[in-house]
């Protein structure tokens, strides 16, 4: 038996009975209702574990590459932990039957603690994680542009306006969703004060969406001003742009909880509600490890080319055999080239060799032997143009190489 059932109520009684009078025509089916809840057990799922390998990506480009961490660091695994209750919370209130229809719930289950208590979890976990969220990208953003003071006041001034916003809602949503002592969960959802909680999620909502989208301007405004190349500007908006889904999320969350503030079918209606928040705060601690993401690829980018190399110098190897040639390809003579006709290696086991030996010198091969020296000079730089992207050098640039058995040169 629930203890969240008043003890003068015969349980009995309660399990003949819908949670809500269905409409006309329709029967209450207790048996096996339609409902949605494997959707959240899904993409919660999915969602729960993406998020968890950009957190370690991340934690890894800390700990590994960049060696210091941050207050934004901190506030990223709360997220991340919250984020992993929530979705727990979810769970639990599906099986409690959330995502069914009010008419095909027993009144028995609809009152029981098996609904209400995770219900009341979905309702006062949000706001602090919202917070520990969206603070993260207001700390991270002051990292990145806070030698621009205009900027940097955006920031200060949206990072205290978001802490002040959530954890008042926080104080707020505990306050009207918290039974008082001699209370039961039963007795106070039906009293006044839980009404005022639904009433208030709407504008929390509201602001929510109006600050998830001052994030997602404030770093592309910076950009933009940036003196950089404009394929530079576009693929770090690109990463900051993927914030969207979260706006998209939090829009699509402030619709759903105005229809379920109208809704009488309280168990349907929730759904949506509580799947857009657990969406919206997981691509919210996704979009916030972008940047630690692009970092990592950056640092290993110089292996991967490598590895492309060498792949791709194996498909052309095998290309060459099925076309039915017995010999390597054709090499240009010296006569035609006028100096050794030099190629990459695509050994990848003489590169790690050379790196061993402590050779930084690229691992080539000509026809005349193995590359010994490999000389550059950069001669008579002039400034050529100014553009917006930058100042063009033009200078001349010469090249000399010695092998074991000749010493060539290469001007161009």
């Amino acid at each position: 038996m629930a203890s969240a059932i008043p003890a003068n109520i015969d349980p009995a009684l309660l399990a003949t009975f819908p949670a809500l009078l269905p409409p006309d025509g329709v029967t209450p089916n207790f048996v096996d209702p339609y409902t949605r809840g494997p959707v959240i057990t899904i993409v919660g799922s999915i969602l729960v574990a993406i998020m968890m390998i950009f957190v370690f990506v991340r934690i890894y480009a800390k700990a590994c590459i960049n060696r210091k961490a941050h207050w934004d660091d901190l506030t990223c695994v709360l997220a991340t932990l919250g984020a992993i209750a929530y979705f727990v919370t979810s769970v639990y209130i599906v099986k409690g039957k959330a995502g069914t229809h009010q008419w095909n719930v027993r009144l028995l289950d609809f009152l029981s603690d098996r609904f209400l208590l995770p219900g009341y979890l979905t309702i006062v976990l949000p706001p602090p994680l919202m917070l520990c969220t969206k603070i993260t990208f207001f700390l991270l953003y002051l990292q990145l542009f806070k030698p621009i003071k205009a900027l940097r006041f955006c920031i200060y001034a949206g990072m205290i306006f978001t802490f002040g916003f959530y954890a008042s809602a926080t104080v707020a949503q505990f306050y009207f969703e918290t039974p008082r002592h001699g209370e039961t969960f039963v007795s106070h959802k039906l009293g006044p004060l839980a009404k005022k909680s639904l009433n208030l999620s709407i504008p929390l909502s509201a602001v929510g969406v109006v600050i998830d989208f001052y994030i997602l301007i404030l770093p592309i405004v910076a950009v933009s001003r940036l003196q950089l190349a404009k394929k530079r500007k576009i693929g770090l908006c690109f990463v900051f742009g993927t914030g969207s889904i979260a706006c998209v999320s939090s829009v699509l969350s402030l619709y759903y909880r105005i229809l379920l503030n109208r809704s009488r079918d309280y168990t349907w209606a929730t759904f949506p509600v509580i799947l857009l928040a657990l969406v919206e705060i997981c691509v919210g601690v996704i979009c916030s490890c972008m940047p630690a993401f692009s970092c990592v690829f950056r640092h290993h980018l110089p292996a991967l080319e490598i590895l492309r190399s060498h792949l791709s110098s194996r498909y052309r190897s095998f290309r060459h055999l099925l076309s039915g040639h017995s010999g390597p390809e054709s090499v240009p003579s010296d006569s035609e080239s006028g100096h050794g006709c030099l190629t990459p290696d695509s050994s990848l086991e003489s590169l790690q060799k050379s790196k061993k030996q402590g050779k930084y010198l690229p691992s080539l091969h000509s026809r005349l032997g193995q590359l010994d020296t490999l000389r550059t000079y950069i001669r008579g730089g002039h400034k050529s143009e100014t553009t917006e992207e930058g100042i063009y050098v033009t200078g001349d640039i010469e090249q000399d190489w010695r092998c074991k058995s000749t010493m060539t040169q290469e001007k161009p």
